[in-house]
């Protein structure tokens, strides 16, 4: 509920009133209960002095009357002196005369126990006692104040004399004077209230009128900017006549009034030059927008231009760690080739390339890191993490290997060699984000697992797909695989294991198609020489060879060297042929298996020479 200025107003002040006649109220009755009970406390002490000051006065010369009469061995006097006491005091309950055995000679309030040993806990203390003493005991439910006074005969202990007061008649008193003490108290917090009434009833009343004093210029004021606040500019206050601050201000509101009506009147027609413009502005905003989108996505995906637009933190540097799967690709043989084709060309075979490729991948949500020359670096879970990305990964992959076809059958149509290419997969965890300086940056991904990648990549040969351990534990129920191999990357100092992939069901149910390649035995053999590969260098130490079959694509080659130090598996070698008219030109190949027993190896051409796979074909197809 939305309560105007006067009732907040009154609520506070009343509220200020209350909180001090509480506060007042409070320490008047506290402080007159505090006196009070201190003059009651003092009364009972006074009380108590008085009686017990009586009291021993009596038990003094009772004891010395009774301890004469039994010196004199006058027992019969000393208790009528004792039954006489208690006659004539109403407050002393008893008297008992008991001697040092404890039996008693006079027991005013049990005769029977007369000539009796005494045995109870406060017959053994008193009998015990050698000075005057006291000692307070409970006698059906009052509180008695016992006298012990022991008595003497000559200077030898004879007994004691035991009288008991009752402590009824004072307790009693006391009880009246609290009693006497509420009933005053009661009526003084009666007072108090019917007083902090009274007031707070007059201040309630100065309140109210203060209030609306103060709130009646303050409402005005509030209606007439409502009405300002909708655009009556011929709002004015004309009621508040007050010489104070609030006069002032209902000057200053009027004035304001008025000159913001023409200042309203500036603005609209301002207002209608500015719309123009601005639709100008934002429709030139729009374009260069589009433009700049336009430009951005040629060279990395729309992901990470709308991350690198549209969040705050898109042009940040720095990454954050996060598991992603990493795809990478290379064409098998085409820098070879390129070296002998036109620049013109290369770069239309690599747009047509690149251009499918892209369209693939943007297909299965990859992201597209960068152009490597004829390689591609494609990350699945960055940007934008999803649930299935190495599923998606090795979809994409199947279906970049069927999109070949495509790319080829247009290379022939340019009377160009088919191109054939290679794809790893890897998954694992690296750090992802903008990577450079504030002039420059790159969205890229940085750890050994996109290392992993490039590496698992470099083990095929053309129309393979290989992915590591990791992005199989993952995908493992809808994957199909041929093959798997023990490889040893760079950088890892066990064996990991390779799956060449086959195809994948479940949602996307792609597959490759596998050609059985058919080995014909040479007539005659034809000889070669060999360098291995490694990390792109070719050994200097060239071994010779002979091929002693052929098929399609590649060759079982007879090595001239000790069969423990035949070329390893996956490993890239550069061949040159050394039969007669041969043009010298080189050749790549890649180790796909050995033959120790045979001193053999397995290769797959991976680059060859136009006019040398072209002679290589026609030995093949006299066989």
């Amino acid at each position: 509920m939305n309560y105007g200025i006067r009732w907040r107003l009154l609520s506070i002040m009343l509220s200020l009133i209350m909180a001090v006649l509480f506060t007042l109220t409070y320490v008047q009755i506290w402080s007159q209960q505090h006196i009070l009970k201190k003059e009651l406390t003092n009364r009972e002490l006074l009380l108590r002095e008085s009686n017990l000051q009586r009291e021993n006065t009596l038990s003094n010369n009772l004891a010395n009357q009774v301890e004469i009469e039994i010196a004199a061995f006058n027992f019969s006097e000393s208790n009528n002196l004792i039954h006489t006491a208690t006659r004539n005091n109403e407050d002393l309950v008893y008297g008992i005369l008991m001697n040092i055995d404890q039996e008693a000679y006079i027991h005013t309030l049990k005769p029977e126990l007369e000539l009796e040993f005494l045995a109870e806990p406060e017959d053994l203390f008193a009998v015990k006692q050698q000075y005057p003493t006291n000692q307070t005991i409970e006698l059906n439910g009052d509180e008695i104040i016992e006298f012990i006074r022991p008595i003497q005969i000559s200077t030898q202990p004879w007994g004691v004399l035991r009288l008991g007061f009752s402590m009824a008649k004072i307790v009693e008193e006391i009880t009246q004077s609290k009693q006497e003490l509420n009933k005053q108290i009661q009526w003084m917090i009666i007072k108090s209230v019917i007083m902090a009434i009274g007031f707070l009833l007059i201040g309630f009343i100065a309140v109210f009128m203060i209030s609306a004093r103060i709130s009646k210029p303050l409402i005005e004021l509030t209606a007439s900017a409502r009405k300002l606040a909708t655009g009556d500019f011929s709002a004015t206050i004309n009621n508040i006549q007050y010489n104070d601050e609030v006069g002032v201000l209902a000057t200053a509101f009027t004035d304001m009034a008025k000159n913001l009506e023409q200042s309203y009147e500036q603005l609209e027609k301002y207002n209608m030059s500015l719309e123009h413009l601005v639709e100008e502005r934002t429709t030139e905003l729009k374009r260069k927008n589009e433009l700049i989108r336009q430009i951005f996505g040629r060279y990395i995906t729309d992901e990470i231009v709308d991350t690198l637009l549209e969040t705050e933190s898109g042009l940040a540097l720095g990454g954050d760690r996060r598991e992603i799967t990493i795809l990478t690709s290379d064409l098998r043989g085409f820098t070879a080739q390129a070296n002998v084709l036109p620049s013109e060309q290369v770069i239309k075979i690599l747009n047509l390339y690149l251009g499918v490729m892209a369209d693939v991948i943007t297909e299965y949500n990859g992201t597209i890191n960068q152009f490597l020359g004829d390689g591609i670096l494609v990350f699945f879970g960055a940007p934008v993490h999803r649930n299935d990305d190495p599923e998606r990964a090795i979809a994409c992959a199947i279906a970049m290997q069927q999109a070949m076809k495509a790319v080829n059958d247009d290379l022939i149509a340019w009377e160009i060699a088919p191109l054939e290419m290679g794809i790893g997969i890897n998954t694992g965890e690296v750090i992802v984000g903008n990577i450079g300086s504030e002039k420059r940056s790159h969205y890229s991904a940085i750890g050994n697992n996109v290392n992993l990648a490039y590496r698992i990549e470099s083990y095929t040969i053309g129309g393979q797909i290989f992915i590591s351990e990791t992005t199989l534990h993952q995908v493992r129920d809808i994957v199909k695989i041929w093959s798997k191999q023990m490889v040893k990357p760079k950088g890892i100092k066990q064996e990991t294991a390779v799956y060449e992939i086959e195809g994948i069901t479940g949602k996307y149910n792609l597959s490759l198609d596998k050609k059985q390649e058919t080995f014909k035995k040479l007539k005659e053999k034809i000889p070669l020489i060999y360098s291995v590969i490694e990390e792109k260098h070719v050994d200097k130490q060239t071994i010779d060879g002979k091929i002693t079959k052929l098929s399609a694509n590649g060759a079982i080659i007879k090595c001239q060297i000790n069969r423990d130090s035949l070329p390893k598996l996956l490993i890239n070698m550069k061949l040159n042929l050394t039969m007669p008219n041969s043009l010298g030109e080189d050749i790549y190949a890649k180790v796909l298996n050995q033959y120790p027993s045979d001193n053999s190896i397995y290769i797959h051409f991976t680059s060859i020479p136009l006019d040398i796979k072209t002679e290589l074909l026609s030995i093949y197809n006299k066989l």
